[in-house]
């Protein structure tokens, strides 16, 4: 019996180490979102549209409209980011990511979130 105990411990010691040292070389993993904000921005969206006008056809003489492509320029609100808040062993925090990380954030060493 006493032979059959030792091997374990030692394997359960091995087991443990290799466990703990994988983990600092991971990172600790993921830490839960508690809620994630769009952050909005302006930006500039440019659109052609046509103009056309009804003009006498100087061939004809006849009505016929002319038109031409023009751009135009308009503002519109855009996800720029968002401000991430995630809980972490007990404690909240807070972050700005350029992606919506869903449920979980995942880290890199320590509390700082990390990169899919």
């Amino acid at each position: 019996m006493k032979k059959l105990i030792l091997p374990l411990l030692l394997c359960g010691t091995v087991l443990s180490a290799t466990a703990a040292a994988q983990t600092a070389v991971r990172g600790p993993g993921f830490a839960r979102v508690l809620s994630s904000r769009a952050v909005m921005a302006p930006a500039l969206v440019a659109e052609p549209y046509r103009i056309c006008q009804t003009e006498p056809d100087e061939a004809t003489g006849m009505l016929a409209p002319q038109c031409r492509s023009v751009m135009a320029q308009r503002e519109e609100q855009r996800i720029e980011s968002y401000d991430v808040t995630y809980l972490y062993n007990g404690r909240v925090y807070r972050t700005r990511m350029p992606y919506d990380p869903g449920s979980r954030v995942p880290l890199r060493g320590g509390v700082q979130p990390g990169r899919n």
